[in-house]
């Protein structure tokens, strides 16, 4: 695993981000608490006291082997980095304006793949915060997954104030050049925080809501694998054989 990067910039919100979320262990016992709201008893001996592990909590009682997972079932699921790297990552993510995955994945020093699935994650769990009246495009008559560009962003007369604010932002932040497939989480994204305009409160709410939220798979992310024949695949390979190899 690649090594832990010390915090971005020295601002009063990375002071404040130190205090509270500094450690893996400040982390770790911040999502045990949200998940469990310290209420946690062991199923086997009744017990009460736990030691937390990297992503885990071990019963202490004598004699008495239960664990339980702190990532099991969240947004969390089957991840091989520490809670201080996730942490680290909705901190900058709510921070830094107009970043980039690719920005991201060099501040916490993550793949490009890893950093931009945890940035649409965390964009879902900011879109499940919000109420069941969304910040929506309009359908365009072109064909699925097309490419917004700038002239589709600009506010028009007949739109709407939240959906004028929305677009200009957007445009400003994202460069006008955004697919419709990933529109909607911007659009969440906005709206949340629209509606939380201090960004350390944001970011509270952000990490109460983390350790509750429910997994993510990168496929439901990114979308369905495209299907290809088996002539398709062997076109390919042919293809880069001679490439390659020569022949």
């Amino acid at each position: 695993m690649r090594p832990e990067l010390p915090l971005f910039g020295w601002t009063p919100d990375v002071d404040a981000f130190r205090l509270h979320f500094g450690t893996d262990a400040q982390c770790r016992a911040h999502v045990f608490l949200c998940r469990f709201r310290g209420r946690l008893v062991c199923p086997r001996c009744h017990g009460t006291a736990f030691r937390l592990t990297a992503h885990g909590a071990h019963c202490l009682t004598s004699g008495c082997s239960y664990t339980v997972s702190l990532t099991r079932g969240t947004i969390f699921e089957r991840t091989r980095h520490t809670f201080l790297r996730w942490f680290k990552a909705a901190f900058y993510l709510r921070t830094i304006p107009r970043l980039s995955a690719r920005r991201l994945a060099t501040l916490v020093n993550v793949t490009y793949k890893c950093a931009y699935a945890w940035a649409a994650k965390i964009r879902v769990v900011l879109g499940t915060l919000l109420g069941p009246t969304r910040l929506r495009p309009l359908p365009r008559p072109v064909w699925p997954g097309s490419r917004l560009q700038g002239q589709d962003l600009r506010p028009t007369a007949a739109d709407p104030e939240p959906s004028r604010t929305a677009r200009r932002a957007l445009a400003q932040r994202y460069s006008g050049h955004l697919s419709d497939k990933h529109l909607p989480r911007y659009l969440d994204e906005f709206a949340f925080d629209s509606a939380l305009g201090r960004r350390l409160d944001a970011l509270a709410v952000l990490l109460e809501a983390l350790p509750a939220a429910l997994p993510i798979t990168y496929r439901s992310i990114v979308g369905p694998r495209p299907f290809r024949s088996r002539l398709e695949l062997r076109l390919d390979a042919a293809r880069w054989r001679r490439a390659f190899l020569g022949f």
